[in-house]
Formats: C-alpha cells, structure tokens, sequence
C-alpha cells in the first residue's frame, strides 16, 4: 500500500509494531513549492497533487525543485518516526502485514497565538506554510477560485510589467477588478516582506504556483514500489520484495496475507468475513504484547 505525500497540522511519533514501512520526507515549503498541493477548499487539502511514485514533469515542472532535498526513512519493528508539524511525507508499506500506531500531539511553541516573538525571526517553516494557507483563504475570498486566480497569480510571479505583458498575462480591464488585483498583490508582498526572509520569500511565493488551480484533478494509477524523485543518494534497496496491493483498514492495520484480487463485500460469505475479522483481533494482540515488552 502507499499513502499519498502529505503534512499534517499536528507532531505525531509514528510507532511500527510489525512489517516495514519506507518513509521519505520533505521540509514544508519545499513541498508547498514542488509538489502542487491541493487547494485548501479542496476535499484533499493537504494532500500533494503530484504523484511522487509517477512525476509528470511535463505538467508540474515545478517538482524539480525537491530533488536531493529528501530524507529516506526504513521503519522495522520496533522503531519510531518522529514527523514535525507541517513536514511532507510519502509513505510505502514493504511487508505484506504491518501494524502501525500514531500518537498526535497538540499544542506547543508552533501552535501559540500570538506567536513568541523569538518565532519572528527566522519565521519557522511550518509557520510559513500556514501562512501560505491563510493567504490563499485570503485570495479565494477575494478574487475566488478559478481561472481568474490561476491568472492573478501568473501576473504576482512576473517580476515586470514587461515580463507580464510578454506572457500574456494582463490584469481585468474593468476598473474595480484592476484595482483589486493591485490591492491583494500590494497586501500580499507587503506582509511576506516584514515577515520572511530573502531566502524564503522564494519558496513562500512559489507555493501560490498558478498551475494548482488550473490543472485538473490527476486520476489515480495504481501505486509503484519505487520512488523516482532523485533523494541525492541511492535509496536504500529493501531485502524483502516490495508488494504493494491488499486493502488498507482503520487505524493504519494491514492483514491481507497475500495480495488477492479486490472482492466486493457482498460477494463475500460470512465465514470468510470472521476468518478475517479473526485474524485483525491477533494482529491487534500481537502489536499490544510488543507494547507491554517495550515498556517492561
């Protein structure tokens, strides 16, 4: 199974209590900049809309920007994963069974409003993604979402009149839309600049990426072992086969023995559903004996 490349808004320690899990992750604005992520109205919002296991590059030329800039992570049992807030992370199953658990804190230094000021200067990343966030809320309300914004924000990435002009790209003609367009260019700029520094100004203003308005949604394909995205050293070589089918369940568990072919449940009779219902409760038993080990 492979879990899309997402963030999350809260820490979590993630604990691998059986199979192997391979991790690779990305700091937050090199995500919010590479990998088009979904808009924050959308039903998949914090979710990356390029597929890291198949890039088009053609389409989303911006997901150069991430190569050699991931970190690769094996989980055996045993192990945890510390995942920081705001932190991308594309997750691939390597064993057939895996029974996972994820612990979730709130709070802390990140979450505090207002925010602290020795926060200020560096803004950290995370701050800076949710800033991002807010601004695009912004936006939405204002010019709303559509073709226009995907246009207004093609004219904020030209550093020129010119260079707008010589991409086609030209604000409303009618007066109230031109000078809104100025007003939220104006507001948006002005509050980047107090906050961020040069080197994030960058990547804070490419993750208003126009192409992740415009684009339709990409279909799903079925999921690759391997990741294509250059991680700046060769990814560690698993000593198991990868397999990558079976249903994944609530709480993150995985209990298909072997990859079958997808069956309706209605097809399904009701010894097989207690075979299999059977076999989650000694997973679960399984991972909670690990548990009481670990803390002996």
């Amino acid at each position: 199974a492979v879990t899309a490349c997402h963030y999350d808004q809260s820490q979590n320690v993630f604990f691998q209590l059986h199979g192997r899990k391979r991790f690779v992750l990305f700091p937050p604005l090199v995500g919010a900049e590479a990998f088009a992520p979904f808009p924050i109205a959308h039903p998949r919002d914090r979710c990356a809309r390029l597929r890291l296991e198949q890039p088009c590059y053609h389409a989303m030329p911006c997901a150069s920007c991430a190569h050699g800039k991931g970190i690769e992570a094996v989980l055996e049992p045993g192990d945890c994963l510390f995942l920081p807030q705001g932190w991308w992370h594309h997750v691939e199953s390597l064993d057939v069974e895996n029974i996972s658990l994820s612990v979730w804190y709130q709070g802390g230094i990140l979450e505090q409003r207002p925010i602290a000021r020795s926060l200020l200067q560096p803004l950290p990343e995370a701050l800076v993604l949710d800033l991002a966030r807010e601004w695009e809320f912004f936006l939405s309300t204002e010019i709303g979402y559509g073709p226009e914004l995907a246009a207004f924000l093609k004219w904020l990435q030209c550093p020129s009149g010119a260079a707008a002009q010589q991409a086609c790209v030209a604000p409303p003609s009618g007066h109230p839309r031109l000078l809104l367009w100025q007003r939220c260019a104006a507001l948006l700029l002005q509050h980047a600049v107090r906050l961020l520094s040069p080197g994030q100004l960058s990547q804070f203003l490419g993750s208003f990426a126009a192409c992740r308005f415009q684009l339709p949604a990409i279909p799903k394909r079925a999921p690759r072992p391997t990741l294509k995205l250059q991680l700046g050293y060769p990814p560690t070589v698993p000593s198991k086969p990868q397999i990558a089918v079976k249903p994944k369940l609530y709480a993150d568990v995985s209990t298909s023995s072997a990859p079958t072919p997808a069956v309706s449940v209605q097809n399904c009779t009701t010894n097989a559903i207690e075979v299999g219902m059977r076999r989650l409760g000694d997973c679960v038993d399984y991972g909670l004996s690990r548990i009481k080990r670990a803390s002996t």
